[in-house]
């Protein structure tokens, strides 16, 4: 009478442990960059979301709402990133500062510390502002980077009309600058 063994031997192991190592190897950096790519698209529609308040709320209050960075998400700051974090505010008196009167509509916490997020505009790199008809006073551009990915940045360019859209090249066709730290 013959036996027969119904077990795997210590070379099948190690053979199907090799080929796990290598697909698990493939799909690790894969998986990262799809975070890092969801974690900055999160953000961008974030802002995005928030630059439609202010000017939704400018147009539905007719007056001056701003939206500004923040470094204690409650008064606008000259100083520092926006990636500190940013509010959206009624500005009544127009002075483009949030006083103790004016509401706070929107908060936006500090955004993690592998993203920056730059502004860049023909008048203020602060704050922007949306008036009654809301339209800006201002073209402007918010640059996104993660540092992992520093060649897929992303920006959000907001027009003089209030129209804001997403671009993944810079004004000349490239790619956007993307500063990185360290």
């Amino acid at each position: 009478m013959k036996m027969h063994s119904h077990g795997i031997t210590l070379l099948e192991i190690i053979t199907t442990l090799a080929i796990s190592g290598i697909l698990l190897g493939m799909a690790v950096p894969v998986t990262g960059n799809l975070i890092a790519e969801n974690r900055v698209s999160g953000q961008i529609n974030a802002l995005r979301g928030a630059i439609a308040l202010t000017r939704s709320e400018a147009v539905t209050r007719q007056e001056d709402v701003v939206i500004c960075k923040s470094a204690d998400q409650q008064t606008c700051t000259r100083q520092g990133s926006w990636a500190q974090g940013y509010i959206v505010f009624v500005d009544s008196d127009r002075d483009r500062r949030r006083g103790d009167e004016e509401s706070l509509l929107h908060v936006h916490e500090k955004l993690p510390t592998t993203l920056t997020l730059d502004y860049n505009a023909f008048g203020s790199d602060h704050y922007l502002a949306y008036h009654a008809t809301g339209f800006t006073r201002t073209n402007g551009t918010f640059t996104f980077c993660n540092q992992a990915m520093p060649n897929r940045s992303k920006a959000l360019i907001v027009m003089k009309t209030g129209r804001a859209r997403l671009s993944e090249k810079s004004a000349e066709g490239g790619p956007l600058p993307c500063e990185t730290t360290g």
